[in-house]
């Protein structure tokens, strides 16, 4: 640590992760100075308390820092969102806050850095019973906002949304669930959800890593997003996406509606393969179209992302994907194995 502290002065980008008790004192933690410093990432956890204000103090004097990350396990004695007057909060363009906020604390960070252009909240706490309402004053209008991600979803995760205003946001992100209460307890908020698509700005890129939606609650959110060019749907705990995604999905010059009409590029993980052949209609449907005579944007890229145990009946649908390269469409296949299952 000693010489971690002489060198940081010297870095502008720096992830310091402190797990675990040190058993000697350090003499010069105290002298923590990072002049140069731009983008600080750090996880803490219980056993490192002292040298959490040494790092509050090296922050605030960083008069170049823009991007801050920061993870602490012991929130109730050390929560940096309080700390309204120790950091530069308002030239943070980039905010990723990794412990339980509830609505309100997320709302003070956003009204805190005025100047975001990406903001993450993996964990939004889940009351019992739900917290008082947020008082109207503190909704926000973002006007640098163009990457927002929300995880640890549940009903009250999207209380959030009903007070912001977001005219420049791009892509929306939506993590997974927290646990299965929560999988059985959770309404899906449409009325909150559409009333912030259409205060915010041109989405583009949405992707969700979540179980929480059903195929149909799915194509009803992709309805709402019609100027998006890159989807992507992944999550290890994902039920089969069913025939409906993919068929809805899948071009035809006779349909009335066309989803996603601009999409160029969509990622699908989890268990994709279960539908017998729609999800290769699909992709041919969008990468064969001529883009002067067809009402949707030519698909250029596919990644299909495969998880679990080996299934014989993928052999075919691979086949077909295999010939769709060969003949030019830019499509990945990746397997992820889990260390349980090697």
């Amino acid at each position: 640590m000693d010489l971690v502290i002489s060198f940081i002065g010297r870095c502008e980008d720096v992830q310091l992760d402190l797990m675990g008790p040190l058993y000697v004192s350090i003499g010069s933690i105290d002298r923590l100075q990072a002049p140069l410093l731009k983008h600080f990432a750090t996880r803490l956890d219980y056993e490192t308390e002292e040298f959490v204000e040494p790092l509050l103090s090296m922050l605030s004097t960083s008069p170049h820092l823009i991007d801050l990350s920061w993870s602490n396990q012991n929130i109730a004695k050390y929560p940096i969102h309080k700390a309204e007057l120790l950091l530069p909060w308002s030239r943070l363009t980039r905010v990723r806050v990794d412990y339980a906020l509830d609505v309100e604390e997320c709302l003070i960070v956003l009204h805190l850095c005025p100047s975001l252009i990406e903001c993450t909240f993996p964990l939004i706490a889940f009351h019992l019973p739900p917290p008082l309402p947020v008082h109207q004053s503190m909704s926000i209008v973002h006007q640098h906002l163009r990457v927002l991600s929300l995880g640890s979803l549940h009903e009250q995760t999207y209380d959030l949304l009903d007070y912001l205003t977001l005219p420049v946001l791009s892509t929306f992100a939506l993590g997974r669930l927290r646990d299965d209460h929560h999988r059985m307890a959770f309404n899906w908020p449409r009325d909150s959800f559409k009333a912030f698509l259409s205060r915010s700005g041109t989405v583009k890129t949405f992707r969700v890593q979540t179980a929480i939606l059903s195929s149909l609650l799915l194509v009803e959110l992709l309805h709402l997003l019609p100027t998006l060019t890159e989807l992507s749907i992944e999550g290890d705990e994902f039920d089969p996406l069913e025939d409906t995604l993919f068929h809805t999905l899948t071009y035809g010059e006779k349909a009335e509606m066309v989803l996603c009409p601009k999409l160029q590029v969509i990622t699908l993980g989890g268990d994709v393969l279960s539908s017998e052949g729609t999800l290769v209609k699909m992709l041919e449907s969008r990468s064969c179209s001529n883009p002067s005579q067809s009402r949707i944007a030519v698909l250029q890229k596919a990644v299909i992302v495969l998880t679990g145990e080996w299934d014989a009946s993928w052999e075919d649908i691979l086949e077909e994907l295999e010939a769709m390269r060969v003949k030019g469409f830019d499509v990945v296949v990746e397997r992820v194995i889990h260390e349980d299952l090697v």
